[in-house]
Order: C-alpha cells, then structure tokens, then sequence
C-alpha cells in the first residue's frame, strides 16, 4: 500500500482539540499468582467486603498511601454548579451512593522523553516533547471492585492542526501516557509499607508491581481515548464547506477515530459506516465511538459561558466507569475460564460452591453497574453509554462471563448428583448388608428356640415327674374296756 503521506495532501484540517487517554487495570493481577488468593478476591467482591476495606486503606492512611478521597461530593458539586448554569445533572442518587470511585488528590505529572511536566504546565520542547500543548490533568482513581484507573488529558490549542500531524501528537501523548502509568504503578506500589498494609486491610497477598514486565503490563491493561474537537476547517475551499455531514462520512475523521495515517485509502463504504455510527442531537455536533476510540466535535465546549463544558467531565466519566467494567469482566472471565480450582472441576462440589455463587453475585452486580436507567438521568448520556457498550463488546464479554458462570454452575450441579446418588448407593448397600444379618440372627434364633422345644419333648414324661413321698398310715390305739 502506498505511504498516504507523500502521494496525497489532507483536505480537512483540525482545529483546536483536547485529548484524554484512560488506562484500567484490575488490582487482582498485582496480588500473587495464586488461584485461592484470586478466590478469595472474587468473593470479597462478591459480599462487596472489598469496597469498604479499599476505602478503609486508601482514605484513612494518608502517611502511607498519600491523600485519596471519595469523589462524590466533587461529582454532586459539579452537577450542582451545572444545573445554575443551565446545564443537566446527569447521574442519580444511586451512582453516587454505589459506583463513585476514590480519587487520588495529590498533583500529578506526565514525564517527556524522560522530562517531567506538571498539571497546567506547557508541553512544548524543542527538539522533543510536543510543538503545542498543555497538561491539564493526571488522575488516579481506584473503584470499589479494586480497579485501578489513570487519566491524562492535554489540551492542544493551537487553532489550526495538519491531520497527520494531529494523529502524530495523539499517539505520542497516549505513549507518554502510558510510560508514565506504568512508572506510577511501579513506585506507588513498590513501597513496602503500602504493600502490606494493603495486604493486611484486603487479606489478600500482593506482589511487587516490578515482577509485571512492560509487555504483560500492556497486555493487562485496557485503554480508550477520548478526542474533544471544536470543529474541522476545509484546506482547499474555506471553512463553510466543512459541515458536519461531510465530516462524519470523511476519511479524516476515520483516520482520527484509528489514527491510522493512510486516512485516503478508506473506502468510502468505511466512511459511510463511521458516518452511520454518529448519534449527536444537534446539527453542529458529532458523537462517535469506534472501538478504543471516541470522537467528539463542537465549537459549544469552547464557549466559556455554554453549560456544556461542564459535560465534557460527565463524557469522560462516562468512559472511566465502562473501561473499569471492560477490565473487570476481563479478569473474571479468566479466572472462571482458567482457574484450576474450578476447571476441571477436582474439588468436591462443597469446596468449589461458594466460587460460583461469588461468581453469579459479581455478575449480578455488573449488570447493576451498567444500568444506565437507574444510574443516569439524562437520556442522551444513556444513548452515549449505550454506544460505548456496544463498541467495547460489552454483549459479548458479559455472554461469555455468565456461560462460564452457568457452566460450573451445572457442573457442580452435576457432580453433587453424582455424588450424592453414589453416597446413596453405599448407604442402601449397607442397609441391606444390616438387613440380611439381622434376618439371619433372627432365622437362628428362631432355629435355637425350635431345637429346644424339640428337645423338651422327647425327654421320657417319667423323668420329667420328679418322685412323690410314700404317705404314713397311723394304726388305732386300742381302748379302756367297756363296762
């Protein structure tokens, strides 16, 4: 194929944009390799045990693990500065109360090509590092399931961006981003004093992070990318020609979407597809996920007194909560898929019980993560979340995860039955084994009883009559004579 970049020239250009990259890990693969310390976690999980130990251990050891706080008060913050400035309260009373996360408070950096960057901190470099650009946040959260969740946004505000050039920069940032992730994870949890508080807090044996090599770290670890445009102008013919339904059919928007840079080859049927995906209300916006990826364009979030820049933060929860669940359903579905505690199924069906009722707890639980109907009130917000679900693969991973589920569900099942119809068998052969001894004592009994009577019978009757004492007979006394 040939190199788009010197056979053609982009038509649309882009204007200003910010980018977030969100990384998820699940704590269980910084526990030991172990499938009862594993165990234990799912069922933690299950009683939701683990939630209130990791708030426990995060938010009251600030000397140990820094300063973690609960982040609901700052998303009901939000939603209240929001709704006085005409914007929505997106999210209920129930996401707040189940499914907010505990958010690292202390300031954060992104590190360059081995320069270190602080929030609100250029990113310009010469020779390196990026030609514009902003940090303008790092966040670490951990949820109540124990996911591990990083964010990095910067802002890149320059007015007009090449699109190559635009795709360079969003994948030099997600590399920075990454490096920095896994530097963070390696320090914050090499400590030694912080790993086994944690272990004593959960019960759960943890290992040191640098035994994750960069490779398996990265096969681990799910992503997604949030790109906020303010809009597309047209290089060729002036800004007007670059409306909206020509952007979201365009090979630009699609090279963005898989910051491919061979953006001029996509057929057009590609583009069509990408174009159908697009679910804004308005005529100047687009809304659109593909795969890891979503895309957003409107000049409104730029607008200082629009209540939609207050959205944007709702956009980017919205993803933080589905790429948690995404890493989540991951590490369930392998540790039900490959566990060897439960396949094969070696253990007796009472040991490997309380596995696979923690198993179908936590999917129940999952689903109730990801009921948008009870969690958000906005119906748009719902509309996004649904198509996040669906380009994530959300349908298929929770089939998966409930099939495995079900099946070792039916597999203990079976092999209680087995068991029990075995047990059954052994105690009916060992009534009958009772039975026939008693029949037997009591044939001879009856024998014994019938030989004595026998016995009895043919004494002589003689014999049988023990001797009589002969009577005495007195003679009379003879008399005085008469007169």
């Amino acid at each position: 194929m040939p190199d788009a970049r010197m056979t053609t020239s982009p038509h649309l250009q882009l204007g200003r944009f910010q980018s977030s990259v969100v990384f998820a890990l699940d704590l269980a693969h910084l526990t030991k390799k172990d499938p009862r310390v594993r165990g234990k976690l799912q069922e933690k999980r299950a009683t939701e045990e683990l939630s209130r130990q990791i708030s426990s251990c995060f938010t009251g050891n600030a000397d140990t693990f820094k300063n973690w706080v609960d982040e609901r008060s700052r998303i009901a913050d939000r939603m209240d500065e929001s709704d006085r400035n005409g914007g929505k309260k997106v999210w209920t009373q129930r996401f707040l109360d189940r499914h907010t996360s505990i958010i690292l408070t202390d300031l954060q950096t992104l590190s360059i090509d081995g320069r270190t960057v602080q929030v609100n901190s250029s990113m310009r470099q010469p020779g390196g590092g990026f030609a514009d650009g902003t940090l303008s946040a790092v966040d670490y959260r951990i949820t109540r399931e124990g996911i591990l969740v990083a964010t990095y946004t910067a802002d890149f505000d320059a007015r007009s961006h090449e699109i190559r050039g635009a795709i360079d920069t969003l994948a030099k940032f997600r590399s920075a981003s990454f490096q920095t992730y896994r530097t963070w994870l390696i320090e914050f949890f090499s400590d030694e004093n912080r790993r086994n508080l944690l272990a004593t807090t959960l019960g759960l044996a943890m290992r040191p992070p640098s035994e994750i090599g960069q490779d398996e770290l990265r096969g681990l670890t799910h992503f997604h990318s949030f790109i906020l445009v303010e809009g597309f102008t047209s290089a060729d013919t002036g800004p007007a020609s670059a409306t909206i339904e020509k952007v979201s059919r365009s090979a630009e928007l699609a090279e963005i979407l898989n910051e491919a840079t061979w953006f001029s080859s996509y057929a057009s049927q590609y583009r069509q597809e990408v174009g159908d995906k697009q679910i804004g209300y308005r005529s100047d916006e687009i809304y659109v996920t593909d795969r890891r990826t979503t895309v957003v364009v409107s000049e409104r979030f730029w607008v200082d007194d629009d209540p939609l820049k207050f959205y944007r933060a709702d956009l980017l929860q919205v993803i933080e909560h589905h790429i948690s669940r995404l890493a989540l359903m991951t590490q369930m579905s392998e540790y039900f898929g490959d566990s060897h505690e439960l396949r094969p199924l070696t253990v007796e069906p009472a040991g490997a019980l309380p596995l696979v009722l923690a198993g179908r707890d936590n999917v129940t639980l999952l689903h109730d993560s990801l009921n948008y109907g009870l969690l958000v009130r906005h119906g748009f917000t719902r509309l996004f979340a649904s198509q996040l679900r669906e380009e994530m693969g959300f349908p298929e991973s929770l089939g998966v995860i409930e099939k495995r589920v079900a099946d070792l569900s039916e597999a203990i099942s079976l092999k209680s039955s087995v068991t029990s119809a075995s047990n059954s068998g052994k105690l009916a052969a060992r009534g009958n084994k009772l039975q026939t001894i008693s029949l037997i004592t009591a044939v001879i009994a009856l024998l014994a009883s019938i030989a004595i009577g026998i016995v009895t019978l043919l004494q002589p009757r003689d014999a049988a009559i023990p001797p009589q004492p002969t009577p005495s007979v007195s003679t009379p006394t003879p008399g005085p004579a008469g007169p």
